[in-house]
């Protein structure tokens, strides 16, 4: 390209540039300094869909948008490698961005990959690579709103005023500054996306600073200076893996980590969260004021264990007089647990089972005695028939069931007396 501009379009005018064979390039290297424009869109309309248009140029542009003019790119790379120089610059107009690279190597602090002046009407970024050794986007007064894509920025991310990342951005930033250089009265707002930053907000001055506020997405710094009061937050650290602060409603947080593994851990910063985790051995913390509860049981001041039940049913039986009977329940010997009923949602005490015993002989409790030895038998009714009584005969040291008592005491007692005791029915 050579003179003033490779391609300028007018009010009226259209233009799309495609990449049918492929390694295609617009550039102004090895051409006089007057060259500073590749592209220049003065009203009319632009698409870039492939190929490639590069800046060279000391303070020159790759694709520089004026008037009303109305520019998207869809695929293709619009790059700077010169210093003090622009990538893409709007001083009119409206700029998306659906796919492709826009690209920029200048470590000016006051440029960016994508700049926009006052008087650009919009910027929307919903896919494609932004790259730039400095700021990502640049816009002091124009709305930009992102729903997609990637920005890499070797400072900050945005330096925005305006700016909208809505709930279902799947936008990636990852920056090695702030996520937003903040203008005065700055109010962006952050609804959705993953963000890999050492801050969220770096302020371009103190006299009247800027801010922003978060409803939603992932961040791997701490958000919670800018979190809206109305929203969930937690801490996720996944096992094996480095944490992330998670922000946006119950559901889309329980959803986030519904899938941790064993040895992974939750902390609830913040709001009301109702959690279903599978795996056994992840610890759930409720440090904020909400009400938190996983897998049905509710997290209070003490971390919380996921743990499955392997629960067995006990039957019901009913006390005796000397015996003690029992309610039916649930008991995990995994954790030893016991429950009172099958959904085991209702934790109870080993002492809640029991059912003490009634202490009295009932209706259906006899006692037999031998009148010659004085022995007592208690029996119940529903076992020993009507008309049974007790024979109590002495064992002497002749016989064989003597002897073998004898070993079995030898231990425990020098002295014993053993009986042969004999329920008999009414018949004999």
């Amino acid at each position: 390209a050579a003179g003033g501009r490779a391609f300028f379009v007018q009010v009226t005018g259209g233009l799309t540039i495609e990449d049918s064979a492929g390694g295609g390039k617009i550039t102004n290297a090895g051409v006089s300094d007057s060259m500073k424009t590749l592209v220049q869109v003065n009203g009319g309309a632009f698409t870039l869909k492939g190929g490639t248009l590069e800046n060279v140029t000391s303070g020159g542009t790759a694709l520089f948008l004026n008037g009303n003019s109305t520019t998207i790119i869809s695929g293709g790379t619009v790059e700077n490698v010169a210093q003090g120089a622009n990538a893409v610059y709007v001083n009119g107009g409206s700029f998306s961005m659906e796919g492709g690279s826009v690209k920029t190597s200048t470590t000016y602090s006051s440029k960016a990959a994508i700049y926009a002046n006052s008087s650009a009407a919009s910027i929307e970024i919903s896919g494609g690579n932004i790259e730039s050794a400095t700021v990502g986007v640049y816009a002091a007064v124009t709305p930009v709103t992102v729903t997609g894509g990637a920005i890499t920025a070797g400072a900050q991310a945005f330096q925005t005023r305006y700016a909208t990342i809505p709930e279902d951005s799947t936008v990636t930033v990852e920056s090695g500054g702030a996520v937003f250089y903040t203008f005065s009265g700055s109010d962006n707002k952050v609804y959705g996306g993953d963000f890999d930053a050492p801050a969220i907000v770096e302020e371009y001055t103190s006299e009247q600073p800027g801010t922003a506020t978060i409803f939603g997405g992932t961040y791997t710094v701490s958000p919670m200076d800018y979190v809206d009061g109305g929203s969930a937050a937690a801490s996720y650290t996944e096992a094996g893996k480095d944490g992330v602060f998670v922000v946006g409603t119950s559901d889309k947080i329980a959803d986030k980590v519904s899938l941790a593994p064993t040895g992974s851990q939750i902390e609830v910063l913040q709001g009301d969260i109702d959690l279903s985790i599978a795996a056994d051995g992840v610890t759930v913390i409720n440090s904020g004021n909400g009400t938190v509860k996983v897998n049905n049981a509710e997290v209070t001041q003490d971390p919380l264990v996921t743990h499955t039940h392997h629960a067995v049913k006990i039957d019901a039986k009913e006390a005796t007089a000397t015996e003690n009977g029992n309610i039916e329940y649930w008991y995990c010997a995994d954790c030893g647990k016991y429950f009172s009923g099958e959904a085991l949602t209702q934790e109870i005490s080993l002492a809640d089972t029991v059912i003490p015993a009634t202490g009295e002989p009932g209706a259906r409790d006899v006692y037999y005695k031998d009148a010659s030895t004085g022995i007592t038998l208690h029996a119940d009714t529903r076992a020993v028939p009507e008309g049974t009584y007790l024979v109590a005969k002495p064992v002497t040291e002749a016989e064989q069931d003597y002897a073998a008592a004898k070993e079995l005491l030898k231990d425990k007692a020098g002295k014993f007396v053993l009986y042969d005791i004999t329920l008999v029915n009414a018949q004999g």
